[in-house]
């Protein structure tokens, strides 16, 4: 058998098979041999049939039969001989060299490219060090107090921090617009929840007054028609009430599920959790960075035909959870990024060995369900449901490429506090 491989686009290769006469002959006779043993046919007793019979009545049929199977047994021996790896089934092109006898055809086919692991030394990380303070505990409990806050009404004039109840309209050059009035709209001072301009105009304001305002829509305002348009607000305020933060005690402790132990037990319980979700986010940024790391480090190409697989399945996801609309140029390369990543992933984890463990899924499963208010119901359904079990296995594969990513290249440490590790946006 005669193999040669030409390098076609990208990873595209093209790969002529020349099988001689001989061999299609040889496992043609040992087709039509076992068939006279086994055919049937009128005025012949079982397993008497002659061979000329055979191969007259059933000749073309065998030939078609062993020149599928040849070019199937073949293909895996040429693209074993050649240490190819195709990436999926090949395009087969039969020919005829030069008139030759025997089984000719050229196989097109995309081929997994190959992967430089010590390049991923050359990605760079920055791990946030950050550490959960009694100052960071005292402000999430001041958190989840204003959560559950308790409004009561005064008699007095408005300020930040106070809500107002009020009804308002709204109109552009005289004319009411779409979604410029409410009735007994809560609106809390200082909260920026309406466009600028609006809330600071009612600071001072009592119950029972009606001013008018005038504001500006920004340009980049929702609503096309509206941006950078002046609006006049005709406003009754109703109710002017003020925040009562529930007190530190015992009742408020059991809202978070803390029975015993008083302000210390809430306490740890809190700063548990800020941990908890601290780990979590550092693990997540650290991630991120170590996938767009190995992306621009790696110098492997993407399968198009995987590429155009990943992009067809992303459109679907996309359709089924009613999710905006993106370019088509987008999507593929959304695709091609998931097709890269996996690519190297899964090079890594053959090359390196990498296993996941039970002991790692049981953990991580048992990370995932402290989040809900019965962990162990949680568990139970992940290891009864080997879909949502496996999704489990992913990510500790993902984990298990993460941290021998961080053991080959170089990482920075950048200590930050728990407000910027958590809230960058607001730092």
């Amino acid at each position: 058998m005669q193999v040669s491989v030409e390098v076609k686009d990208g990873l595209q290769r093209r790969m002529v098979v020349q099988v001689p006469q001989d061999r299609v002959d040889s496992e043609i006779d040992t087709r039509i041999k076992t068939l006279a043993g086994q055919v049937r046919l009128d005025g012949f007793r079982p397993g008497k049939v002659p061979l000329s019979v055979v191969k007259q009545r059933f000749g073309g049929q065998v030939r078609d039969e062993v020149m599928g199977e040849l070019i199937r047994t073949t293909f895996e021996e040429a693209i074993a001989q050649e240490q190819l790896k195709p990436v999926s089934s090949p395009n087969i092109e039969p020919l005829d060299v030069d008139k030759a006898e025997g089984l000719n055809y050229a196989a097109t086919f995309e081929v997994f490219p190959e992967q430089d692991l010590d390049e991923f030394s050359a990605v760079k990380v920055v791990k946030p060090v950050v550490d959960v303070t009694d100052s960071d505990v005292d402000e999430m409990i001041e958190t989840l107090r204003k959560q559950r806050v308790n409004w009561s009404s005064v008699e007095r004039s408005a300020v930040d921090g106070d809500r107002l109840t009020i009804d308002f309209k709204g109109s552009v050059d005289g004319e009411l617009f779409a979604g410029g009035e409410a009735t007994d709209f809560d609106l809390v001072l200082g909260s920026n929840a309406m466009i600028p301009g609006f809330e600071s105009q009612l600071s001072g304001v009592s119950a029972g007054d009606k001013p008018t305002i005038e504001v500006v829509f920004p340009d980049n305002y929702q609503a096309d028609a509206l941006q950078g348009k002046q609006a006049s607000f005709e406003i009754e305020v109703k109710v002017v009430s003020e925040p009562e933060l529930p007190a530190i005690d015992d009742e408020f402790f059991k809202i978070f599920g803390v029975e015993e132990g008083g302000e210390p037990a809430f306490r740890g319980e809190i700063k548990a959790n800020m941990e908890r979700e601290l780990a979590q986010r550092v693990r997540a940024q650290v991630k991120a960075q170590v996938m767009d790391g190995v992306l621009k480090v790696s110098k492997s190409e993407a399968p198009q035909s995987m590429v155009a697989d990943e992009t067809k399945t992303l459109a679907g996801h996309r359709q089924q959870a009613n999710m905006p609309e993106i370019s088509a140029e987008e999507l593929a390369k959304e695709a091609e990024r998931r097709v890269r990543l996996g690519m190297i992933l899964s090079e890594v984890v053959n090359q390196e060995k990498l296993s996941v463990k039970p002991e790692s899924v049981r953990k991580l499963v048992e990370q995932l369900a402290e989040a809900y208010e019965d962990p162990a119901e949680v568990v139970q359904f992940y290891y009864s449901n080997r879909e949502k079990l496996a999704e489990v296995e992913s990510m500790v594969v993902e984990d298990l490429f993460v941290d021998w990513v961080l053991g080959k290249c170089s990482v920075e440490e950048n200590p930050e506090s728990f407000a910027e590790m958590m809230n960058p946006a607001s730092t």
